[in-house]
């Protein structure tokens, strides 16, 4: 199963709270469109989010320093399949379920996503959070 590009778009679009959460989990807000910190926008090639994670709270201290050790690198959406939102094909043995139109409820880090091209990348880091180091792809982290 995968999002097509747009899937999305009406939820984004809406205007309509969102949150950026640690782990899918909704105790563990990280942004929020109410709370002004968060920005989500679908573009032709993505579903791309804006968040200014502050550090006030444990879990969004732990998941700043998480991040700045390189164990996150994944985003994962959240949400709901919209009725006749989906295609299924197959293709020999495989059957390709594709999501053409859902609620968007929330967009989580996690370390590990359902969608392996959702990477999740800090840009701006203020003073008082962890100077992230320099971001060594997959491939060559085991290598000596």
């Amino acid at each position: 199963m995968r999002p097509s590009r747009g899937a999305f778009t009406s939820r984004v679009n809406s205007g309509e709270e969102l949150h950026f959460l640690a782990g899918h989990d909704f105790e563990k807000p990280l942004a929020s469109r109410s709370a002004g910190t968060l920005t989500v926008r679908s573009d032709d090639d993505a579903l791309v989010i804006e968040a200014t994670v502050a550090g006030q709270t444990s879990w969004a201290r732990d998941f700043l320093a998480a991040d700045s050790a390189g164990l996150i690198r994944s985003l994962s959406p959240g949400f709901r399949v919209d009725p006749d939102g989906e295609r299924v094909t197959r293709m020999g043995e495989t059957v390709h379920r594709t999501i053409t139109a859902a609620a968007l409820a929330e967009i989580s880090a996690v370390t590990r996503a359902a969608y392996p091209t959702a990477q999740i990348e800090a840009r701006n880091w203020s003073a008082d959070c962890p100077v992230p180091r320099r971001v060594i792809p997959a491939r060559q982290r085991w290598r000596a």
